[in-house]
């Protein structure tokens, strides 16, 4: 297991390929499919091939990727934190995503806590974005209560609809306006 950090209740770790079984079914969940995009992930076999010709390789060249969010307690595979580097946009950005029943129990917030002192800790980053589809509010909640911006509505080049662009700077807090400039 390679891990990334750990909380008081949850190891978040690099996905392996024996998650297959897991990434597919958080991938073919409804609330993916809506508001992260469908992967066409319909075979566990398609799944492997994507972990292991997408996911898996992206470690070797980086620190960054996809990463599994496991409970202490018993092992149970709750979700994925992810850091992704999009062409489209000038910085790394955060992503959550829950197995739809662990969802609401703050296990996203304490995730994403840690991979934010991951990205300021090991990765030397003093800011980090984050992408929502406008109407997906649970997001929303947990990218403000994590302290990001709502800065602008953008379009990216894999999407259809326009996103919420989000912000979040060690030196910005309360005041965004000094952090605009990474957006330009």
């Amino acid at each position: 297991m390679t891990m990334i950090a750990q909380t008081e209740h949850l190891i978040i770790r690099k996905i392996r390929l024996d998650d297959a079984e897991f990434i597919f079914e958080l991938m073919n969940q409804p609330s993916w499919i809506r508001f992260i995009g469908d992967r066409s992930l319909r075979t566990l076999e398609a799944t492997t091939n994507y972990l292991r010709d997408g996911v898996l390789k992206t470690y070797a060249e980086s620190e960054i990727g996809l990463f599994v969010i496991e409970r202490k307690v018993d092992g149970v595979k709750l979700g994925i934190t992810s850091l992704i580097k999009r062409a489209d946009l000038p910085q790394i950005d955060l992503g959550f995503a829950l197995l739809e029943h662990y969802a609401g129990h703050g296990y996203a917030y304490e995730a994403s806590l840690a991979t934010l002192a991951y990205c300021h800790s090991q990765l030397k980053l003093d800011s980090i974005l984050a992408i929502s589809q406008p109407d997906n509010i649970r997001s929303a909640q947990l990218l403000q209560k994590l302290n990001f911006s709502a800065e602008k509505l953008v379009n990216l080049s894999h999407t259809q609809t326009e996103l919420q662009l989000w912000i979040y700077h060690t030196q910005c807090t309360g005041n965004t306006s000094s952090c605009k400039n990474l957006l330009n």
